[in-house]
């Protein structure tokens, strides 16, 4: 069996508890995902082949990253917020 929520009815069923799912809209999406990878943020900006520079900006707090697990992503939403501050 899967851990999966079952769907059915705009109900999911998930260890025996149901919850009603909320339609969403393209609207609520926006035009890229919030969190990437690392290594695909150095590739977007250059610097493939120089990843020990975008390593440096995480140890150093100025590229902001969230950690899931052993996991870590650049947060592009807080990115685009501290780049729009004055």
């Amino acid at each position: 069996m899967s851990d999966l929520p079952e769907v059915g009815n705009g109900l999911a069923h998930v260890a025996g508890s149901r919850m009603k799912l909320e339609e969403l809209s393209p609207a609520q999406f926006v035009e890229y995902p919030r969190y990437i990878s690392v290594t695909r943020f150095a590739e977007l900006i250059g610097l493939g082949e120089q990843q020990e520079i975008v390593a440096t900006w995480i140890e150093s707090g100025k590229l902001p990253v969230r950690r899931f697990g052993k996991q870590i992503l650049v947060d592009l939403e807080e990115l685009e917020r501290r780049i729009q501050q004055p």
